[in-house]
């Protein structure tokens, strides 16, 4: 295995990005990494350890009343043509009751690129997926982001709920959306399940 400058910038960077968030948790999707690469990883941080970035936090919650005020979620990042992107679920409001439609309501996934992985710059389309209409599937909100880039095409798999009824949430999906240029975004009609809020 060899450890390239880009790849340790996108490992490390999920460490430095897990210490910027103020009210959420935020992972680092290793899932997919290979297991000598995380090997490689635990040996480093066994002997030299990792130090928090000292310009920290390289992101930040909006301003307030903005889609991304309240905090910061879990994200993704991938390097396309030397660009680094990070998709990441953003809170709009939260709340201190245990349960807040509202707040939950209020989540959207947003995006930021940056040529270094320390200096990032928000997408001004933000949020690039946002919740759908009254009887979509994903109404409620979106969240979770998990994102590639292949054969051209960012593909991104999502959380998300319906509509609340009777003061419950509404029932959860795993979706899926595509996009040519990894800002404007389609969720593509599968027919894979049918509901009462639509196929998805």
């Amino acid at each position: 295995m060899r450890w390239t400058p880009a790849l340790l910038v996108l490992l490390i960077l999920g460490v430095l990005v897990s210490c910027f968030q103020k009210d959420s948790f935020v992972h680092f999707p290793l899932q997919d990494v290979d297991p000598d690469i995380i090997a490689g990883l635990k040996a480093i941080a066994s002997t030299e350890g990792f130090q928090p970035y000292d310009e920290n936090p390289i992101i930040d919650v909006g301003p307030e009343g903005s889609f991304d005020a309240g905090a910061l979620g879990s994200m993704t990042i991938l390097l396309v043509d030397g660009v680094f992107h990070i998709y990441y679920e953003t809170w709009g409001i939260r709340s201190a009751a245990e349960w807040d439609a509202e707040e939950y309501e209020s989540l959207t996934i947003g995006h930021a690129t940056s040529r270094d992985g320390i200096n990032w710059t928000k997408d001004p389309s933000n949020p690039v997926l946002d919740h759908g209409k009254e009887m979509d599937f994903d109404r409620t909100g979106v969240w979770d982001p998990y994102v590639i880039h292949e054969d051209g095409l960012f593909k991104m798999w999502y959380r998300a709920h319906a509509a609340a009824k009777d003061g419950k949430i509404g029932r959860g999906s795993v979706c899926y959306a595509t996009s040519k240029d990894g800002i404007t975004w389609e969720k593509p009609d599968l027919g894979l399940v049918e509901r009462d809020e639509g196929p998805a």
